[in-house]
Order: C-alpha cells, then structure tokens, then sequence
C-alpha cells in the first residue's frame, strides 16, 4: 500500500471503492468524493491556507483516502503551520481485514504535517479517537451548547429523546399542554448571561474589515492554541459567493467586538436532530 494525492485518473477506482462501501450498507456520508478538484479552500501559491486530499492505494484499488487542511495557528504566543486531520475513510467500513487502514492514513498524515489536531469525532469511544488514544495524543471533549427555539417541535422529534413508548406520549402530551415550551424559557433564563447589549450594530454579510487582524492578535494573547483569523483568512474562509455562510460583524459604535459564521440547515431524515430546522455558529471571535 502506498499513498498518494487524489489525481483526475483515479476516479474510477475512487467509485468502485464507494459502490463497494454501498453494496455493504455503509452510510453514505462515508464515502470519498468523486472528483479530484477542491472547490474549497484549493491549494494556492498565494496563500498558507489549503487543503489536500489523499488516496490509499492498493494495487489497481483504492481502500481509503482523508483530507489535510494547513492553517496558520497561533500557538503559546508564535505562529506555526498546523494540519487538521479529517475525512478518513476506510474500505474497514465494509471489510475488517483492511482494519489496519486507518493507521496507515494517520501515520502519513502526520509525516506530512507533525503539528496536527483532529476535531468532532462523535465522542470518546469511536475508532479514530481510540486509534489517537492508543498513539498518545491528548485527548479532550469539547461541550455542546444549544438553545431550543421551538421547544414543542424539539420534543416531538429529537431521536435523542424519544427512545421509548412511554417518553414519546409524555413529550408529545407535553408539546401540547405548552410545559415543554414554559420549561425552556425557564431553563435558558437560568442559563443565560447579563451584559451589556446596549448600542450594539450588528452588520450582515458585509466584507470583514482590517480591524479582524487586530482583533485575532489580541483574543491569541488569551489562547494557547487559536486559528489565525485576519481579514484576509476569512475572505478566503467564508467567501460571500457561498450563501451557506451568514457573515455578521458586532459593533459598539465604530469599534469591532466581534464576528460570526453561522448556518442555516434544515435536516432531513437526520440520525441526531430528524428534520429539524439547525441554526449553528461555526465560527466566531469576540
């Protein structure tokens, strides 16, 4: 086995590694992408934020492949090149005797990148978190905050919560009565913050200003380990031309506070949330 960047040539191997993932059930976000250009984030002479993809290969066939993103981190106060190792994929999905896959792929990509973080696994016990643990990483849970907007619509759908016969009439009884309505707007209450929202200016979707590279320079000094996000990152980040991400800038007057990406998703059929409607903040800086 030998790994090698994803090339025009190799998409046909490429799909008859996901029809062989198909014809075993296996889901289809586990599958490679069947093209080998990046339409975000393409490598660029111009520019230390990139991505690449990699493909196993195994004779005439593939049998996996993960993508590598280079970003300029700031990191105990100085700026190094950092991977971010993410999309493995593994034809062990469907056969366990390529089990030994997902090590080749995490050896290579540290090689090609030896700072290199991973991010949203889906908890502790899943196989790459388990891969990383048994080769000494450090290891941490990162919380997952949420609020509920429409609190009967939630009850109603959340896999999360209706496990059993007996919950689903209770929170359905509940979506009717209003309680379960009442009991968030009390919950969020308790959980909020007080502080000073007053002559905040919220801008949509406009350019990030310069003022966002004074504004990471200074949220670094209070991070050990925090993306650099100047002006120009983000433009190439969260480009206006994807209408997926919505830009917002906070303002107190004239000075920057703050900036968000967020996105608006409504799920379909989705194993965590069903065909609820998501709004998430994927980004921000304050």
């Amino acid at each position: 086995m030998h790994i090698e960047p994803y090339m025009m040539a190799d998409v046909p191997a490429v799909r008859a590694f996901n029809a062989r993932l198909a014809s075993a059930r296996v889901p289809t976000q586990f599958r490679l992408a069947e093209s080998a250009s990046i339409d975000w984030l393409a490598p660029s002479d111009s520019s230390t934020l990139y991505q690449e993809q990699f493909l196993v290969h195994d004779g005439a066939e593939i049998r996996g492949g993960y993508v590598l993103k280079h970003q300029e981190f700031f990191v105990a106060g100085h700026t190094e090149n950092v991977g971010f190792y993410h999309g493995p994929i593994s034809e062990a999905l469907a056969d366990r005797s390529f089990a030994h896959v997902g090590t080749v792929m995490l050896r290579d990509a540290m090689k090609r990148s030896p700072r290199l973080y991973c991010l949203g696994m889906g908890g502790l016990t899943q196989p790459l978190p388990r891969m990383l643990a048994a080769a000494s990483w450090q290891l941490d849970l990162v919380p997952f905050h949420f609020r509920i907007c429409n609190a009967a619509r939630v009850v109603r759908q959340l896999p999360s919560l209706r496990t059993t016969p007996i919950r689903r009439l209770a929170l359905d009884s509940l979506a009717l009565s209003g309680a379960a309505q009442i009991g968030f707007r009390i919950l969020h209450a308790a959980r909020s913050r007080s502080g000073r929202r007053d002559n905040l200016r919220v801008v949509h979707n406009d350019e990030f200003p310069q003022a966002c590279d004074g504004l990471t320079e200074a949220t670094a000094l209070v991070h050990r380990f925090a993306a650099q996000r100047t002006a120009a990152v983000l433009e190439r980040l969260y480009p206006r031309k994807e209408p997926k991400f919505h830009r917002m800038t906070i303002y107190r007057g004239d000075h920057l506070l703050g900036w968000a990406i967020c996105v608006d998703t409504k799920m379909q059929d989705s194993r965590h949330f069903a065909n609820l409607r998501i709004g998430s903040i994927i980004d921000c800086d304050a």
